[in-house]
Order: structure tokens, then sequence, then C-alpha cells
């Protein structure tokens, strides 16, 4: 019976330790989608550089307090992709491209995407 009762334990802590992990996860992409939505479009970000810099770093700040997790939780496929994401868009403000900027935007919604499916599915 002890040991009944043990592996019912086990199973609720491992439960209870996926949909916890499930929920960090889902509410880092919600925040990072937010963050990069939030972009300004390509001709005002070149046009302001400054500006745009300062809300990459921003992403770029947050992404770094959550990367640890993601990585452990999630894999570091998809945790790559938003590091990746990040610097090209920083990358993209620096050299004045608009269409890496576009291209890097829509690179972090996608990763972003990427980590929440995974999150919730478990792919």
């Amino acid at each position: 019976m002890k040991s009944f009762i043990a592996a019912c334990v086990a199973l609720a802590l491992t439960v209870a330790a996926g949909i916890a992990s499930s929920v960090v996860i889902c509410r880092t992409a919600d925040g990072l989608s937010k963050m990069a939505e939030a972009l300004p479009p390509a001709g005002e970000a070149l046009a302001d550089g400054a500006n745009a810099l300062k809300r990459i770093d921003g992403i770029g700040s947050f992404w770094e307090g959550k990367r640890r997790a993601a990585s452990v939780f999630v894999g570091e496929r998809e945790a790559a992709a938003v590091t990746a994401a990040v610097g090209s868009l920083r990358a993209a403000v620096l050299s004045g491209d608009a269409g890496e900027y576009g291209s890097a935007r829509e690179a972090l919604l996608a990763a972003a995407r990427d980590l929440r499916f995974v999150a919730r599915f478990g792919v």
C-alpha cells in the first residue's frame, strides 16, 4: 500500500511539474510575441535606430532571463532560434537593412510560436 501511495505522489508531482513548465514557457512565448509585435515597422525602426535598438535590447534582456529555463524545458533548438532572431534584429538595425529587419522580426515571431507549440504539446 505504501508503494502505491508513493507512486501516486510521484505521478502527481510529475504532472504538476509538466504543467508548471508549460505555463512558464507559454508565458515566455507570449511575452516575446507581444514585444516582437510592438516593434516598429522597418522604415520607422531604421530611421530611429537608437529607439529600435533599445527595444531589441529589452527583448534580449527578457529572453536572457528566460533562456536557461526554456532550453531545459523545450530544447536547445527552439531556444537557439529565439537567440538568433534577436541577434539578427540587432544586426539589421545596425546595418540599416529593411529586408533583413522584416525577416528577423518574422523569425522571432515564428520562434515564439514554436516555443508555445512545443511547451503545449511536448513535441
